[in-house]
């Protein structure tokens, strides 16, 4: 169940990574990222080559070592698309393992309580083991939500319909995080839930970059790990919105949902957007007789531009750097020890 991808990043021309690599040295050894992917089927080899070619452009000059592990039973999901999950025991290559930093994806909610969500057990443990053997983590999505429910008691929030599509977000505070972020960029959102800004607040999570929209997009914790959550999904490619919505349409076409889907907030270039309408309202009138084959193919092929990958790639980039300093100061200490 686990993958190994190591390498030794390429020289980038980009003068801040120049700068970087410098300071931290260049015989320093590699970064370990343990990227869990809670997705299956399609859905999990799309995600681990999102995260793994945003992580590996964000790491110019330093050596990086990323290990994918499954904690999903890719064999065994049921006709209604439940996922089924290992134990949290089977996952010894995890638990053994030595990890500088941990990306945990999300999988599509499958439970009105996150109690009841397949892969409860499998993240509440793993925001446990994280907090003593990582230097930080960053929670995607549906691990976000479980992980501060974990932390802290909060519940997530559903939206009346489904949350997607492109939005402004805007940087809150100087965090280093953010070094070389914009001021304000378009992220993209795809969510049926919501962990409302001031009940973080309350709760000591320091909110890094809101939408005025789409509400929290990038917080933050430091318990005895850092920890960054993600609302928003800044490793995603510019034709993730458009799959999204097909399945979902198709979901309403077969009857499994009873609503038809909203089109993506600010996604679709107007003359789709009118040619998708026109198909919902077809659709709507005459339901039984319509099918997924009849859904507009330049909205199923299509590949939209991706504003968003700047932001992710400096995002990406100043993490690896922190978890290398991070592992550099760790490694100096443990050498004045053996000294000692």
């Amino acid at each position: 169940m686990a993958e190994l991808i190591s390498r030794v990043a390429s020289r980038r021309s980009r003068a801040a990574h120049r700068l970087e690599v410098s300071h931290l040295g260049r015989s320093a050894p590699p970064v370990t990222i343990g990227l869990v992917n809670n997705m299956a089927g399609a859905a999990f080899n799309a995600a681990r080559k999102q995260f793994c070619s945003l992580i590996s452009e964000a790491a110019g000059d330093l050596p990086i070592c990323i290990h994918v592990l499954s904690p999903v039973i890719h064999t065994n999901s049921d006709s209604t698309g439940r996922r089924a999950f290992r134990h949290p025991d089977d996952m010894e290559e995890l638990w053994a393992g030595a990890f500088d930093g941990m990306i945990v994806t999300g999988s599509e909610p499958r439970a009105r309580r996150l109690i009841d969500e397949p892969a409860w057990p499998f993240l509440t443990r793993l925001m446990d083991w994280c907090e003593d053997n990582v230097a930080s983590a960053v929670w995607s999505c549906m691990a976000t939500q479980a992980a501060v429910f974990h932390l802290d008691g909060i519940e997530r929030l559903p939206f009346k319909t489904k949350l997607s599509g492109v939005f402004e977000c805007q940087r809150l505070t100087n965090d280093a995080i953010l070094d070389g972020f914009p001021r304000r960029w378009n992220a993209p959102h795809s969510r049926y839930n919501d962990l409302p800004e001031a009940v973080l607040d309350l709760h000591g999570y320091r909110i890094l970059t809101q939408s005025r929209v789409a509400g929290a997009d990038i917080f933050m914790k430091q318990a005895r790990s850092r920890h960054f959550f993600m609302q928003g999904h800044l490793e995603y490619d510019g034709g993730v919105l458009s799959r999204e919505y097909r399945r979902d349409v198709s979901r309403f076409l077969a009857g499994e949902s009873e609503r038809y889907p909203e089109m993506p907030f600010d996604y679709f270039p107007e003359d789709l957007s009118t040619v998708l309408t026109t198909f919902r309202q077809q659709a709507l009138g005459a339901r039984a007789q319509c099918t997924i084959a009849d859904f507009p193919p330049r909205a199923e092929t299509a590949v939209w531009p991706t504003p968003w990958r700047p932001v992710a790639v400096q995002f990406y980039r100043n993490w690896l750097v922190y978890l290398q300093r991070a592992k550099t100061v760790e490694s100096d200490a443990t050498r004045e020890q053996l000294r000692g």
